[in-house]
């Protein structure tokens, strides 16, 4: 039996963490894989429990490891954080032999966990989910590391991998409706005559996410609109946060007078209820995303989504056939895409449909399972 080690360090409920969810939902996992179900008791504070698997942690409720996360800004102390991290996965691993250790979202500053599992003669998987603008490989990591999964094509030419690295897409666990209404062609449209058509801008509240590029677009609807049947909801961070990019949005709309047109919404972790409430869904982020997630999640509800051109969207969406791509920061365009599918009902229910069959076969949580749990074999048998 093949013992794999899973290490989480996503510190928030990410696509990273979502994708563990995925990972877990396997009915042969535990008969393949013996991943941590015989944890002891006392590392109870750093390991979390999900569906028959145990995920290691950092530890988190340490005093020590809570002073050098409030000084990381200081060198010195991040590298003790980093040291001390390690020698908590040293000092559990050492008592366990397991064939792969699983970082599920590699960071750079990981070497030193890296360092120990070669060290106990482990094979080492690292999960990229970030592309090399935003995060670096360092050289000896790139030599310790047996494997890299890259979350899409994208990522994986961004740092140059080449035959180390593997790509295997995040994926969705169709709810058995959805699937059901695949099958049958059945998918949900926006006839809706006297209600209104909602569009909903999902990511974090960051300039990157570009949600003031649909408040603008909204600006020119209004103009071209007489009726207020188009509406605009914008989900990501909880709105009570100290958060500056939220005073701007708040500010943008008061100035253009869009109060009855654009909400930002109260945070939830209710997701699945957004997508169902919404019409069409927006993820124009300006510099692409290393996966783009929100269009495949949005797929499964048979919602279209209006996406960038740029990063991993490219593999998520098919123009006009999935979903449609538009420039980043492009707000007239944006404008007339959404009146576009707003208009045109065959072509809404035709994306609709399209992206619901292309999740289910590229996308789908079981090939999803198989090319991971394949990997793991490869390294385990060399």
């Amino acid at each position: 039996m093949i013992r794999v080690l899973v290490i989480d360090n996503s510190d928030y409920l990410s696509g990273a963490e979502r994708s563990l969810m995925t990972l877990t939902n396997g009915e042969d996992a535990e008969e393949r894989f013996d991943i941590l179900f015989e944890c002891k008791k006392k590392h109870q504070n750093y390991f979390s429990f999900h569906q028959g698997m145990y995920f290691y942690r950092y530890k988190k409720n340490n005093s020590i490891i809570n002073f050098l996360k409030k000084n990381k800004r200081y060198r010195f102390f991040r590298g003790l954080n980093n040291l001390l991290n390690a020698y908590y996965l040293f000092r559990f691993a050492i008592s366990k032999k397991y064939d792969v250790i699983h970082f599920n979202m590699y960071r750079s500053n990981q070497i030193f966990d890296i360092i120990v599992c070669k060290l106990l003669k482990m094979r080492v998987v690292a999960h990229v989910r970030t592309p090399a603008h935003l995060m670096k490989i360092p050289k000896f990591s790139r030599i310790l590391v047996d494997k890299f999964i890259c979350v899409s094509e994208y990522v994986k030419n961004s740092f140059s991998l080449k035959s180390k690295a593997k790509v295997i897409y995040n994926a969705v666990d169709f709810q058995e409706s959805i699937s059901q209404n695949i099958k049958s062609g059945n998918t949900s449209t926006h006839s809706k005559e006297n209600e209104s058509f909602i569009v909903t801008s999902i990511g974090l509240l960051e300039e990157r996410k570009a949600h003031d590029i649909a408040i603008k677009a909204f600006e020119l609807i209004k103009k071209e609109s007489s009726s207020k049947k188009i509406l605009l909801q914008i989900v990501g961070d909880d709105p009570s946060k100290d958060n500056h990019v939220l005073k701007k949005l708040n500010g943008l709309i008061e100035k253009l007078d869009l109060e009855n047109w654009v909400k930002i919404l109260p945070f939830t972790k209710d997701i699945d209820q957004i997508y169902k409430n919404s019409d069409l869904i927006l993820s124009i982020s300006s510099d692409g995303e290393a996966f783009g997630r929100i269009p495949i999640e949005a797929a499964e509800y048979s919602k279209p989504t209006i996406a960038t051109n740029v990063g991993a969207y490219q593999e998520t969406i098919k123009h006009l056939e999935t979903g449609v791509l538009i420039k980043p920061n492009d707000y007239v365009d944006l404008k007339n895409k959404i009146l576009m599918l707003q208009r045109n009902t065959t072509l809404y229910n035709k994306l609709a449909l399209n992206a619901n069959k292309l999740v289910a076969n590229k996308f789908s949580g079981k090939l999803h399972r198989e090319q991971v749990y394949e990997l793991y074999s490869e390294l385990a048998s060399k």
